[in-house]
């Protein structure tokens, strides 16, 4: 997930690379807070829809939809209105995720 920056604030996010200066326009997630800005970021923008929110897992930048529930699109849109991305979704059944094997109705 890219989180964008209000362009008033991308003059404190500036880095240089190989001497060059360069101002980020996107948030930089760091190894400490990353997971927990980016769970954040989620919890605000998933509770703003309380349908999504009950059919929504979230782990790092991974987003668990119950499709019984919601549509993917749906969590799509919604997504978009916050000016967010997302891969195209991939289906968890009988997959493995985290080392887990998911079965349906097991």
């Amino acid at each position: 997930m890219q989180v964008r920056v209000d362009e008033a604030c991308e003059k404190h996010l500036a880095v240089k690379v190989n001497k060059r200066p360069y101002q980020l326009t996107r948030m930089g997630f760091g190894l400490n807070c990353g997971p927990e800005i980016i769970k954040a970021i989620f919890n605000v923008m998933i509770g703003q829809d309380k349908k999504i929110e009950s059919a929504t897992d979230s782990y790092f930048d991974d987003i668990i939809v119950d499709t019984e529930k919601v549509n993917v699109e749906e969590v799509r849109r919604l997504l978009k209105k916050f000016d967010l991305e997302c891969k195209e979704p991939v289906p968890l059944e009988n997959e493995r995720v985290l080392g887990l094997q998911l079965t349906k109705n097991c």
